[in-house]
């Protein structure tokens, strides 16, 4: 239940990339599972998991043969795990990532944003009413797979402009 982003910088130039899905991290996997026989034979079964999307997005990077030049530019990983509001754990969002970024009071420069179809337009919006305004943004995102079903796209609108408001 966290939501991670990677922050590569590179002089004046900040690129990240957010994370999003339904994940637990190790400290709520216990303690969601706690009384399900399943979750030993989980572990058991698929030891090598990751546990989080921060963990899933550190092994695909240390996976990665990257050209020498960009493996020597520092790498940040922002783990934003879930809350328990006492009744149910909230999943972090994009906007809990930016927030818990911009407390590591990060250098001001270009930041690109990485997301996908069909969550781009609600996480640009969230960077630009979080970022202040001496970052400036650029936003990429890949197409949307054809099997996403039409209610994934009108939730996605939904929480678009419901930020639109904010």
């Amino acid at each position: 239940m966290s939501t991670g982003a990677v922050f590569v910088k590179s002089g004046n130039a900040i690129f990240a990339t957010f994370l999003g899905g339904n994940t637990v991290s190790e400290l709520s996997v216990s303690d969601l599972f706690r009384d399900l026989a399943v979750f030993p034979l989980l572990v058991e079964t698929a030891p090598c998991l990751p546990l989080t999307e921060t963990e899933g997005a550190v092994r695909l990077y240390e996976s990665y043969d990257l050209p020498k030049d960009i493996q020597q530019l520092p790498v940040e990983f922002i783990d934003t795990p879930a809350t328990w509001n006492g009744e149910y754990w909230r999943r972090a969002n994009t906007r809990d990532t930016l927030k818990a970024w911009l407390n590591q009071s990060p250098e001001n420069g270009k930041t690109l944003v990485v997301s996908d179809q069909p969550n781009s337009l609600y996480q640009l919006e969230v960077v630009r009413q979080e970022l202040p305004t001496t970052f400036s943004i650029e936003m990429t995102a890949d197409k949307a797979s054809d099997e996403i079903p039409v209610a994934l796209y009108l939730d996605t609108m939904a929480l678009w402009l419901h930020n639109l408001n904010k």
